[in-house]
């Protein structure tokens, strides 16, 4: 099966500006990573997403910056 991740900041709409290209080793886009493809027994990380404009990038597990 074939997956995507989609980042929304809290309040965020249809208007809302796109922030952050995403960083993985899949199809990156801004603010999403598609065709991610999980296996049985799959433990996927390193799918960040910069979600500050000015250029932060914070780790997906632990959830501080970069």
């Amino acid at each position: 099966m074939i997956y995507e991740l989609r980042f929304r900041a809290p309040g965020a709409g249809a208007n809302t500006a796109m922030l952050g290209l995403a960083a993985s080793a899949f199809t990156n886009g801004l603010q999403r990573i598609g065709d991610i493809v999980v296996t049985p027994d799959a433990n996927l990380q390193g799918l960040n997403l910069p979600i500050d404009p000015n250029g932060v990038v914070y780790n997906s597990i632990a959830r501080i910056p970069v």
